[in-house]
């Protein structure tokens, strides 16, 4: 969906309707890292620094490993031994027992983790780690999937939210949804390791939009392969597709 920018707001009435609608973004950390239920409360929708802007802090924590001759090897005996070993054959989504709205598609390279700490009241999230990048219970090489529960059809709040209220960045970069380009906004807390997109879905089960957030990273420092990791991340939004069987 196209975005006018020219309807950001900053009023009162914007920002609470905004917590509302878009807490999704607001998980703990760069939360693809952590392993660990204990660090988060399970909520999507807490308000972040407690100025209501729906920015989640892409910072991911890492755990302190060892260096093997430029290769990163996982508890399990797995070695990253290349950027090319990220992909993998792609295979759709299992959603298990939750019930997403959106369905999607990643490399069976990356298994899921931590489905405990990734849904709320408004949101449903679905954290992706390679296998390959496994240390104990992380995984430094991480895809994040957010999607919001219900669309909404207040235009206002929708944009500032995907805008981040006009500070993030249009990236050069769109994909088609049911017949409709959809425009990408990087968040201004992305870094070079750590990058979240946001966007809005025209809605397949009602009126309106319903916002989705795809987060990515590669903590390995010098060993990372993030403009794979990169790839992979626009090759799974692109398989993004309506689950008509969806019930909230």
């Amino acid at each position: 969906m196209h975005i006018d920018s020219g309807s950001r707001s900053d009023g009162r009435y914007s920002r609470r309707r905004l917590l509302a609608l878009v807490g999704l973004a607001g998980t703990t950390a760069f939360a693809g890292c952590t392993g660990s239920t204990d660090e988060s409360d399970g909520e999507l929708d807490d308000e972040l620094d407690g100025d209501g802007d729906g920015d989640a802090n892409v910072e991911g924590e890492n755990d302190e490993s060892d260096e093997n001759d430029g290769n990163e090897e996982s508890d399990d005996g797995d070695v990253i031994d290349s950027c090319a070993s990220l992909e993998g054959a792609w295979i759709p989504f299992d959603q298990g027992d939750r019930s997403f709205p959106i369905h999607f598609d990643h490399p069976n390279t990356f298994e899921r983790y931590n489905e405990g700490i990734n849904e709320s009241e408004s949101g449903i999230g679905a954290q992706l780690g390679h296998v390959g990048s496994k240390r104990s219970a992380s995984y430094p090489v991480n895809v994040l999937v957010q999607q919001h529960k219900d669309p909404t059809n207040n235009e206002e709040a929708t944009t500032n939210w995907v805008t981040g209220f006009g500070t993030n960045e249009r990236i050069d970069w769109t994909f088609t949804y049911e017949g409709e380009q959809i425009d990408v906004y990087q968040s201004t807390q992305s870094s070079e390791e750590n990058r979240q997109w946001r966007f809005l879905l025209p809605a397949h089960d009602g009126d309106g939009a319903r916002g989705v957030v795809v987060q990515f990273q590669d903590d390995r420092d010098e060993d990372a392969c993030i403009d794979e990791l990169e790839a992979i991340a626009k090759a799974l939004t692109e398989s993004l597709r309506p689950n008509l069987d969806y019930a909230a």
